[in-house]
């Protein structure tokens, strides 16, 4: 069998042709003007090397699509003219996933309803009224790997992800040539589909050959306890190796907020170069862990580095909103206390208890007071306050609220569209029970209270974990159910420790318990949401959990 590959370049699938075939070429759209194709047997069009769509010349598609009346097998993938088919838009598919439709040689013993992972991909929608759907596109699939109910799946040829555009035209309208270095999920599926296509057009393959492309661009290392330092070190050096720094003055002075859950179809990811102080803040602990760890002053000088930016995002400025931690540089007037935890308090808190750096507590009280100050009556505060004017006591809130009738969190409640002084938002209940929004802020107050010894604090921070507590588990859920358990252990830990408490020793336990359900064999959590009913679970257009 001689197949003849015509790509731009070469790639995943591509490789994995022609380690499978007896004899295969790969050659540009130039090259095969200049080559006799009768002497080939099958032949692959790999058009996803490219975004945006791809077509071929006038002169190409003449010569190839005479192959294609022969009978010969032919493979078409993410082009926008080959045979019968007529196309128009390019679009992402971030919220659709391709389902399986029917049974074939080529999806083996998959069945119907599987769904499948692209990431965030690009594809081409068709008509062809004739089409055999192998995969279809749905939009945010109910069920997790199979769809929840295959029997009311209509086909639609718009939304065919592979399909028989003919008996010898097997066509895929998404970039599918690079399917290792894209990580598309679940490995042992896409496995089985791409080594059935591969069968197809005459090569020996079996799902095997193709796990191997992917255990070569994304394993795990492997390493042991006695190489926790390398992996420490490894961890450390990202920050550079990856230009997430954002330097100032020969010190960084800010991080990039990091990479998106976007994994492109040539294998690179989204990248976030925005700069947030939470995220510095992180960061700037982890260096200063570092620097207690090895007694490198490079490390310690990083973390102090990048803790301007934080220092920086505070309003110190005498006025209503003194003390407040600002979100972003977009977003100046807007304040979250998971993220004011994140970046300034638990980082600085940490710093004073663990190496006795007492410098920034004054920061952290006037960032405490401010919080406490537009903190709910419930003990906790809506998830976030924007102020309306620099100088004015005049808020207004975003928070969660729970929609009975559908069963889960929400955005919105009552307090949409209000206008709220501080004395108004302490003398109703914020409604949000939420570890998300406000473990963090708890587990700062007790933190503070811990190294101070200043009782308000304490009350503060036991008013709200109580709050939270009494919802448990079923608390204000952003993302998952795993998220909201990982967030309550700091917190809960924290407050063990200032009470020695039984009844708060009980609440760390139950916790840490319910969490070790979602652990995975090889030591990871699952992102779990039981019923869903986290606000970003299912699909949207901006966050999504599962």
């Amino acid at each position: 069998m001689k197949l003849c590959i015509v790509s731009d370049t070469n790639s995943d699938l591509s490789e994995l042709l022609v380690s499978s075939c007896q004899e295969a070429h790969l050659m540009t759209q130039a090259e095969v003007l200049q080559t006799d194709l009768d002497n080939y047997d099958a032949f692959a069009l790999l058009c996803g090397v490219k975004g945006g769509g791809q077509t071929l010349l006038p002169s190409v598609r003449n010569k190839v699509e005479m192959q294609i009346r022969k009978g010969k097998p032919f493979f078409s993938e993410f082009c926008q003219v080959i045979g019968n088919l007529r196309a128009y838009d390019v679009t992402n598919t971030r919220f659709e996933r391709p389902v399986v439709m029917n049974e074939s040689p080529i999806t083996g013993n998959l069945e119907k309803g599987i769904i499948l992972d692209e990431q965030s991909n690009e594809r081409i929608h068709y008509f062809n009224t004739d089409a055999v759907p192998l995969l279809q596109y749905i939009r945010n699939p109910v069920g997790f790997y199979h769809l929840s109910n295959t029997d009311n799946v209509e086909t639609d040829v718009k939304n065919y992800a592979l399909f028989f555009a003919q008996p010898n035209l097997l066509v895929c309208s998404f970039r599918l040539c690079n399917f290792a270095k894209a990580k598309f999920t679940p490995r042992k599926v896409w496995c089985e589909l791409i080594s059935g296509i591969v069968r197809w057009l005459g090569g020996r393959c079996m799902p095997e050959d193709v796990e191997s492309y992917f255990k070569r661009v994304y394993r795990l290392r492997g390493k042991t306890k006695s190489q926790l330092e390398e992996v420490v070190h490894s961890a450390m050096v990202w920050f550079e190796n990856a230009d997430m720094l954002i330097m100032q003055g020969g010190l960084p002075y800010a991080v990039k907020e990091g990479l998106g859950s976007h994994v492109y179809p040539d294998g690179s990811h989204m990248l976030i170069s925005a700069p947030r102080p939470d995220c510095a803040g992180e960061v700037s602990l982890a260096y200063y862990l570092y620097w207690l760890l090895t007694d490198e002053r490079r490390m310690l000088a990083y973390s102090d580095g990048l803790f301007r930016i934080v220092r920086d995002s505070q309003v110190t400025i005498p006025g209503p909103h003194y003390g407040m931690m600002r979100w972003t540089q977009s977003s100046w007037w807007v304040c979250y206390q998971d993220d004011a935890a994140r970046g300034l308090m638990l980082p600085a808190l940490m710093r004073a208890l663990i190496g006795g750096d007492r410098r920034d507590l004054p920061a952290v009280k006037a960032c405490l007071d401010y919080l406490l100050s537009t903190t709910g009556s419930d003990g906790l505060r809506f998830c976030r306050t924007d102020y309306l004017y620099e100088d004015q006591d005049a808020y207004t809130v975003m928070g969660l609220h729970w929609n009975d009738e559908k069963k889960k969190w929400e955005w919105g409640g009552n307090a949409r569209g209000r206008v709220f002084t501080k004395e108004e938002l302490r003398s109703i209940p914020s409604g949000c029970p939420s570890a998300h929004y406000n473990a963090f802020y708890m587990a700062s107050l007790l933190l503070y209270y811990l190294l101070t010894g200043e009782r308000k604090y304490y009350n503060a921070g036991l008013k709200g974990l109580s709050t939270i507590m009494k919802f448990y588990p079923n608390t204000a859920r952003e993302h998952s159910e795993t998220q909201e358990y990982c967030r309550l252990i700091l917190p809960l830990a924290i407050l063990w420790k200032v009470t020695d408490d039984r009844e708060k020793k009980e609440w760390l336990y139950r916790v840490a318990a319910d969490l070790n359900r979602f652990r995975h064999p090889k030591g990871g959590f699952l992102e779990w949401d039981t019923g869903y009913i986290a606000c970003c679970a299912g699909g949207r257009d901006g966050e999504a959990s599962v």
